[in-house]
C-alpha cells in the first residue's frame, strides 16, 4: 500500500496546491555528495532529472483554498460549455448541408 502522506503530497503537487522549489547551488551540490557517499537525503528533498527540489506548501487558509477549488469549477465549467457550443454547432451546419445536398 502506497504511503497516503506521499500520494496527497502527488495529488496537491497535481493540482497545483503546493509548489516544486529547487535547491540552490550549494544545496545541489551537497545532495550530490551526500548520494555518491550513499548517505540518506533529508525528508524533504526530492530528486528528479533537473536537480534537487523541496516541495513547499502555499500559504492558503482553508476559506480561500475553498474558493480557488470553486473559480477552478466555474473555469472548467466554461470550458465545456464551449465545448458544447461548438459541437452543436458543428452538428446544426452539417445537418443544413445534409438537407441542402440532399434535396437536390
Amino acid at each position: 500500500m502506497k504511503d497516503l502522506r506521499t500520494e496527497l503530497r502527488l495529488m496537491k503537487f497535481d493540482m497545483e496546491m503546493i509548489q516544486k522549489i529547487y535547491c540552490s547551488k550549494e544545496e545541489q551540490k551537497e545532495f550530490k555528495t551526500m548520494q555518491k557517499n550513499k548517505q540518506p537525503l533529508p525528508n524533504d528533498v526530492k530528486a528528479d532529472d533537473s536537480g534537487y527540489f523541496r516541495f513547499v506548501d502555499t500559504a492558503l487558509t482553508q476559506e480561500e483554498l475553498s474558493q480557488l477549488y470553486v473559480y477552478r469549477q466555474l473555469s472548467y465549467l466554461k470550458s465545456i460549455r464551449n465545448s458544447m457550443y461548438f459541437f452543436v454547432t458543428l452538428t446544426i451546419i452539417s445537418l443544413i448541408v445534409l438537407l441542402v445536398l440532399g434535396v437536390r
